[in-house]
C-alpha cells in the first residue's frame, strides 16, 4: 500500500508483512520498525514538500 500522509509524506507499507520481500531471512522489510514491535511493515517514504496530489492508494499483488 502507497500513499501520502498528512504531513506530504509518500509512504509505502507492506500488506504482506509475514512475507521476506528481500530474502534475507527477517520479514522485517525496509525501515526497521515490525521487529521493534510496531503493528505495520513500513518499506520506504519520501518527502514530497509543499506540493502533493490527493492521496491515492493501491495494491499491487506479485
Amino acid at each position: 500500500v502507497i500513499y501520502v500522509d498528512g504531513n506530504n509524506v509518500l509512504r509505502a507499507f507492506d500488506i504482506s508483512a509475514q512475507r521476506d520481500r528481500d530474502a534475507d531471512g527477517n520479514p522485517d522489510d525496509g525501515v526497521r520498525d515490525q521487529s521493534l514491535g510496531a503493528p505495520y511493515d513500513e518499506l520506504w517514504s519520501v518527502a514530497l514538500g509543499e506540493k502533493a496530489s490527493s492521496p491515492t492508494t493501491a495494491y499491487v499483488p506479485y
